[in-house]
């Protein structure tokens, strides 16, 4: 389902979710592109591949119009005697060789697109009820290494200017810091703003424009985003009705546009903790959002059983994701990714061996998704971090001599092809 077609049948005038995503076991069915009992295992539905990845891919080969990419499928079927048959739906009078054993069943078959859709259908040999399963698998053929970087929970470097009135933003210790990462290795850096200080003895409609052509000047490389309209209470887009939610963005929004002008503003990758009210994704959609990122430290923590469904993400998505660079959820056009590295949940001597576990693997090693939090900077933190540089330091050096090109989110080269998803 495009995402158009995803909101006209999910939202009503009011903008409030009108399915949304319904209890795990239901969304978990239907990503399986199945059932329980009959459903694809790879490629997983919404997988996004390139011809670097390992398992499902088994190579690159030459094709009639060009290149194509050779990949395994495989499933699982009910626990009874039956068939089943695989069609790649642009062929659907082409039976799609195989293989059965036990509950399982294999086969060979090839991406040509962007998108492609395998079907496959389970006939009972006893007369029980056929099953249809589905997947649907993304082809990024011009894919290449890159890598993002953002900062969440900024509100004290806004405050800073505010209260310090630099002659140049970069005069400010924190935005100086990043130009010089920007300068030694080339980094483009979003800032996830708050809209006022925790204390709230700030707020961005405070802030002066007297910086907006200098904010411009730098568009290239520094932008700046919404991240939520304060720190507390924690989960804030959870508190927010999905009408407080959207005016909060909008807020932001033309704050950001006033003091920095139109090219600064983006689209932010990262929600604050990484939570939102299903009902709320409308109001993300309707106003041009695309990707997601987020942190799988809730799969590894028991004690935070509570943000598994990170940005409403089912957790069979999740541990797919876990294992990849991408997901995409076909039912509301959204792209979500997973961030390799926390610098300030990581400390400085274990940045590289983290950033090489990932590097190491070839599902996670094509996109380095980078991020921290602005507080670990100022020494008045509680929480300071004097290391906080030598981390994001260290992880810049390590993309950068290993060849990925710093982006933005929106120059991702998913982008140029989600027309064709």
């Amino acid at each position: 389902m495009k995402r158009r077609e995803f909101l006209q049948f999910a939202t009503g005038a009011s903008g409030a979710l009108l399915l949304g995503f319904r209890g795990s076991s239901f969304a978990e069915q239907e990503l399986a592109g199945g059932d329980n009992e009959f459903h694809f295992d790879q490629p997983f539905d919404g997988a996004v591949v390139h011809e670097r990845c390992a398992s499902p891919i088994l190579g690159v080969i030459a094709g009639a119009d060009g290149k194509q990419l050779k990949i395994q499928i495989a499933g699982t079927m009910p626990d009874s005697p039956g068939r089943v048959e695989v069609n790649d739906v642009r062929h659907p009078q082409r039976k799609i060789p195989l293989r059965q054993e036990g509950r399982k069943f294999f086969a060979e078959s090839v991406l040509e697109d962007v998108k492609t859709e395998f079907i496959a259908r389970w006939a009972d040999s006893q007369g029980g009820r056929p099953r249809v399963a589905r997947t649907r698998v993304v082809w990024l053929k011009d894919s290449y290494p890159r890598y993002r970087f953002q900062i969440d929970d900024n509100s004290f470097c806004t405050r800073d200017l505010h209260q310090k009135g630099y002659k140049s933003i970069f005069d400010s210790p924190y935005l100086g810091m990043f130009r010089d990462f920007n300068k030694k290795y080339g980094a483009k850096v979003v800032l996830n703003l708050f809209y006022s200080t925790p204390e709230e003895d700030f707020n961005l409609s405070q802030l002066s424009d007297k910086y907006k052509s200098q904010w411009q000047d730098n568009a290239h490389w520094l932008k700046l985003a919404f991240h939520a309209r304060n720190e507390f209470p924690n989960h804030p887009c959870l508190a927010r009705t999905p009408k407080q939610f959207g005016e909060d963005i909008d807020l932001i929004e033309r704050e950001i546009k006033r003091f920095a002008g139109e090219k600064v503003y983006t689209r932010t990758a990262l929600l604050h903790w990484g939570t939102v009210r299903p009902e709320s994704l409308p109001a993300l959609i309707t106003r041009g959002w695309r990707t997601l990122s987020g942190s799988m430290w809730p799969l590894r923590s028991p004690s935070s059983s509570a943000y598994l469904n990170q940005y409403q993400v089912p957790q069979r998505a999740m541990r797919h994701l876990d294992e990849q660079d991408a997901w995409y959820n076909f039912d509301n056009g959204l792209l979500f990714v997973k961030i390799d590295l926390c610098c300030n949940r990581v400390p400085l001597k274990e940045t590289l061996p983290t950033l090489q576990k990932a590097y190491d693997n070839p599902n996670t090693r094509e996109v380095m998704d980078l991020a921290t939090h602005e507080q670990y900077f100022w020494p008045f933190y509680k929480n300071y971090m004097p290391d906080h540089a030598d981390r994001l330091d260290c992880a810049f050096r390590f993309v950068t001599e290993r060849g990925y090109k710093a982006i933005f989110p929106e120059e991702d080269i998913f982008e140029q092809v989600r027309d064709r998803v």
